[in-house]
């Protein structure tokens, strides 16, 4: 499916800002605001394994002396971050081995908690894992006052090659399902890590990608990559809006939409894209140029090119030396309202270790080798071009008896009874696999706009739907089927659990 960012966020007008404190009674005239006078974190330490992620509470005191609870004006920041990342709101996720600490502070009126000093050990039983997290997104995305909608986030290291400490962590970097390598936004290296150019015949090697909602272009680079406790050395890796890439070629760009440089636009700070093939576009890329993919970039200009396998943008959890034939994505429930946050842990293998064994009753649906899509039978009709795909944030499908939701949610179903009420339906499909394998599926679409306008900050939800929009005619099982379930991703050229790849089962 790719990456759709325009419905990936949301407006968060109305949520941001100070939490207002009523002391509230009865009758008319003015409700008094009673002012903060010190905040404090639950809990005030934290021990954790490496790849595990836990919320912070922070409690707000009143002049009364009472204590609430405070959502919103508040500031984490990580102390050491390449051991612990905190995201905006609150969620810790431990990196690697040692000690670290996060700082709390409020807005207004100015004040701080004492620092949650924090252990990271490195967790034996979690060698094969990585600590997901769905939250209101990177830090670009909440100081535009956008909230992201169903993004699957993840923190991975990025060192210079052959370096152990030549390193930088980078949070909220998409975890996607349906694409294959790693992208990194530009504007999230500090420059700790130096990754090194790729060339191709003398030239440099860039890299085009066109999403449903944009495109992003940049150099292909090489850097040894840490997934947990795992790493990757010399992983091919895309840098988008590289400077020395300079402006994409015309192929790329023209009738593609918005170029996607930055944070803000792009809801993440990169994507892991660690679909059911190895290479992001394998023996095609590798016998020919193909259209909109990698170019040899001379002083002469930039010219479309083949690529081979070693060079092109690769699953990194394929790459692995062993826990390598495929990745399972396990995350918690969402409520029928939506969720704040919600946590997860992306297992690297299928059925190689204690941890990532699969339980008899679980369904393998084989997906087509050259495109990755199997078949949905919907509403009567049959649609082959479908997914099941954390790179989507709805259940995208194509339906004209449902009512869509006014601008600015127009990306969203917003389902109403015959009087106009706003109402959620429940709804079945069939998956087929390509293998012959069929599973019958339930879902729920609620209206788009109740679910938004809770006031509150909400970021995960299970009963999100919307049009396809473009050219897409499939259906697509985005990130709400992946709510409460584990969903088992297997490779191409792999097999599990009596299952050959690549296929999808759950």
């Amino acid at each position: 499916m790719g990456h759709m960012i325009s419905t990936f966020l949301r407006n968060a007008a109305g949520l941001g800002g100070l939490l207002a404190i009523c002391a509230c009674s009865g009758g008319s005239g003015s409700t008094p605001i009673l002012p903060l006078t010190a905040i404090s974190v639950v809990p005030s330490s934290l021990s954790l394994e490496v790849g595990e992620s836990t919320p912070l509470t922070v409690v707000g005191t009143l002049s009364s002396g009472a204590t609430v609870v405070l959502s919103s004006g508040l500031r984490f920041v990580a102390g050491n971050p390449a051991v612990a990342v905190v995201s905006a709101s609150g969620v810790v996720t431990a990196v690697a081995n040692g000690s670290a600490s996060v700082t709390v502070s409020n807005v207004a009126p100015a004040l701080s908690a004492a620092p949650v000093p924090i252990t990271v050990a490195p967790g034996a039983s979690r060698a094969n894992t990585l600590a997901l997290i769905v939250d209101e997104g990177p830090l670009g995305v909440v100081l535009a006052n956008r909230i992201a909608v169903n993004m699957l986030y993840a923190a991975i290291t990025l060192c210079s090659p052959g370096s152990t400490t030549a390193c930088q962590v980078i949070d909220h970097v998409q975890v996607d399902t349906g694409s294959v390598g790693l992208q990194i936004l530009s504007g999230a290296l500090s420059g700790t890590a130096t990754l090194a150019p790729e060339t191709l015949g003398g030239a440099p090697l860039r890299r085009c990608v066109q999403y449903a909602g944009g495109y992003a272009w940049g150099s292909m680079m090489v850097a040894d990559v840490r997934l947990g406790t795992r790493t990757v050395s010399g992983l091919p890796v895309h840098v988008i809006g590289d400077a020395a890439a300079g402006a994409a070629p015309a192929s790329c760009s023209s009738g593609a939409g918005v170029e996607q440089t930055t944070s803000a636009q792009f809801a993440a700070n990169g994507v892991l894209g660690v679909g059911n093939f190895l290479h992001d576009c394998g023996a095609d890329c590798a016998a020919g140029p193909q259209t909109a993919s990698y170019y040899a970039c001379p002083a002469s200009g930039c010219v479309s090119t083949a690529v081979p396998l070693a060079q092109q943008l690769t699953n990194p959890i394929g790459a692995l030396t062993n826990d390598n034939n495929g990745a399972i994505v396990s995350l918690g429930p969402v409520v029928p309202t939506g969720s704040t946050n919600v946590g997860g842990t992306l297992y690297f293998g299928i059925d190689t270790q204690a941890d990532n064994a699969v339980p008899a009753a679980a369904t393998f649906l084989g997906v087509d080798p050259g495109t990755g899509t199997l078949t949905t039978v919907f509403g009567g009709r049959t649609l082959p071009n479908s997914v099941i795909d954390t790179g989507s944030p709805a259940y995208s499908f194509d339906d004209s008896s449902i009512a869509v939701c006014p601008s600015p949610d127009q990306a969203y179903y917003c389902p109403v009874t015959a009087s106009g009420a706003a109402t959620s339906l429940g709804l079945n499909a069939l998956l087929q696999g390509t293998n012959g394998t069929t599973a019958a599926q339930s879902f729920t679409v609620a209206n788009a706009q109740v679910l938004f306008g809770t006031g509150q900050i909400l970021s995960a939800f299970s009963t999100l739907g919307g049009p396809n929009g473009g050219t897409f005619t499939g259906f697509a099982w985005g990130m709400p089927f992946f709510y409460g379930r584990s969903v088992y991703v297997l490779f191409e050229q792999q097999s599990a659990a009596g299952a050959t790849g690549p296929a999808i089962g759950f």
